[in-house]
């Protein structure tokens, strides 16, 4: 398998992220209703989605793994202080 330029920067960017990030789980609810709150990011369809699929409690690690790119892991990282 050859590695291509763009399959390397995902790995870098997987391994950089793994290193700064907390796995421990919060309750769901807490980070919805910040998300919900938080329209230039999110907004309620993003906080209906995490409540549907962390029901247990969700990480910072689990929504920089899930989320999309283009947004910030800042603002992924304010949802949890």
């Amino acid at each position: 398998m050859k590695l291509t330029k763009a399959k390397l920067k995902e790995i870098i960017r997987e391994e950089i992220l793994k290193e700064g990030m907390s796995k421990e789980k919060v309750d769901v609810e807490i980070v919805a209703k910040k998300m919900a709150k938080e329209k230039t990011w999110f907004g309620p369809s993003w906080a209906k989605a995490i409540r549907k699929k962390y029901k247990k409690g969700v990480s910072e690690y689990d929504l920089q793994m899930d989320l999309p790119d283009y947004i910030e892991g800042g603002a992924i990282s304010k949802l949890f202080e």
